[in-house]
């Protein structure tokens, strides 16, 4: 099983019906590889609900930690993170708000690497 980690201010028929991630977990209900563990309501910092997560017993041996923010546009996410961690312990996206033109990473607004 690949548990999804979230934690949203939202309640959690606003987190259904309005945020990114809410409406691509209701997309993605149909694999039952996929469970997710959201904390509604949320006034904690994400570290404090992605730790207890982490040591909780009797967890799944994937915990995928994602903001409610984000959309997962593919209906194979399940088995593109399966075949991810068969090469790699660990594996992540990371993003930005910000797109300039050149942009040579999400980082950097140059290709001198300027942060």
């Amino acid at each position: 099983m690949i548990e999804i980690v979230s934690a949203t201010r939202l309640s959690a028929s606003e987190f259904a019906a309005k945020s990114a991630l809410g409406l691509s977990l209701n997309r993605l209900a149909f694999d039952g590889r996929l469970k997710a563990s959201l904390a509604f309501a949320n006034r904690t910092g994400l570290p404090a609900i992605y730790n207890s997560r982490i040591v909780a017993p009797g967890g799944p041996e994937i915990l995928v930690f994602v903001h409610d923010d984000v959309w997962i546009d593919d209906h194979f996410f399940a088995n593109r993170v399966i075949e991810g961690l068969q090469h790699f312990d660990l594996i992540g996206v990371a993003g930005n708000r910000r797109r300039v033109p050149g942009q040579p990473g999400w980082p950097f607004v140059d290709s001198n690497f300027t942060w």
